[in-house]
């Protein structure tokens, strides 16, 4: 595979993964109506894992030391604490607000692996961070009521970002390390579920069984579970190892835009002038970030 078709073939599986993740902001908040967000964390990737599992059963051999806590890093960090923080903040603020602020993490995926692997900062990197930043003001208030905020979800959201920032450095760690994407990520997810576990030991929720069974939630589950994780966690992965981590990581501001229009379809959640102009410039900042490189 010559190098301008693995750039392609990174930017087409980025794309394709920022589509299916904007949706899913949909599907947990309808989920999150009859499961607590450790539920639902550990259900999805339960399914990812095993789907996983099932397309390639194999193990995978880790070389070092080192490699072990970079794996160890990207399951804590991108799949444990990003959806745990991610959930949780769909529970006390709207979809649209969780997806745009959350897509706010390229901004911290270029400022964390920028120190981590001593590569210059551009300023235009830090005018995009800015712009951004101002549109989460703006969409915090949603139009409700002047200087009336919900800053628990909104502030969760903020931190799921910062968490996929460490996240792709570990795993741009482990790209670098040659190792099947594949496995990699079954391992990520083994040490996500681990952690899902020790955590909901000490905050136990009835399980309500008989509506997870039922339509639609089991269709949700099983799209969050095969295709928004088994699937799309491999294809990002891929996506960042072809198109390098800054490229791959700017095609996550079209995701609020799926979100946007999917929760006003979907959820009738109201679209105000505030929160579409907060979405603009929460956009606006990353396309200032990439736009060179796109």
């Amino acid at each position: 595979m010559t190098e301008a078709t693995r750039k392609a073939a990174g930017n087409l599986l980025a794309a394709f993964t920022c589509l299916v993740w904007g949706v899913t902001f949909v599907s947990s908040k309808r989920l999150l109506a009859v499961m607590s967000p450790l539920q639902l964390l550990f259900c999805r990737f339960l399914l990812g894992y095993l789907l996983l599992w099932v397309i390639h059963p194999h193990r995978l051999h880790v070389r070092s030391g080192r490699d072990v806590l970079d794996f160890a890093g990207a399951g804590f960090f991108g799949v444990f604490l990003y959806y745990f923080l991610e959930n949780s903040s769909l529970t006390y603020t709207y979809a649209s607000n969780t997806s745009v602020i959350v897509s706010t993490a390229p901004m911290f995926t270029i400022l964390i692996c920028s120190v981590a692997f001593r590569t210059p900062l551009k300023m235009k990197y830090l005018a995009g961070f800015l712009i951004s930043i101002c549109g989460i003001v703006l969409i915090s208030f949603n139009g409700s009521q002047v200087l009336h905020l919900n800053p628990k979800g909104d502030v969760m959201a903020l931190g799921a970002a910062v968490m996929w920032g460490f996240y792709s450095l570990f795993t741009t760690r482990v790209t670098r390390g040659g190792y099947d994407m594949l496995p990699a990520t079954r391992v990520m997810f083994l040490i996500a579920l681990i952690g899902i576990l020790v955590v909901n030991l000490f905050e136990p929720a009835p399980w309500r069984f008989g509506e997870l069974v039922r339509w639609p939630f089991i269709g949700h589950l099983l799209f969050l579970g095969w295709l928004a994780s088994g699937i799309c966690f491999v294809t990002w992965n891929l996506a960042m190892k072809y198109a390098g981590v800054v490229n791959a990581s700017f095609y996550i501001y079209a995701s609020p835009v799926v979100t946007l229009v999917a929760s006003s379809l979907f959820l009738q959640e109201r679209l105000t002038p505030l929160s579409l102009l907060g979405a603009v410039l929460a956009i606006g900042g990353m396309v200032v970030s990439g736009w060179k490189e796109r």
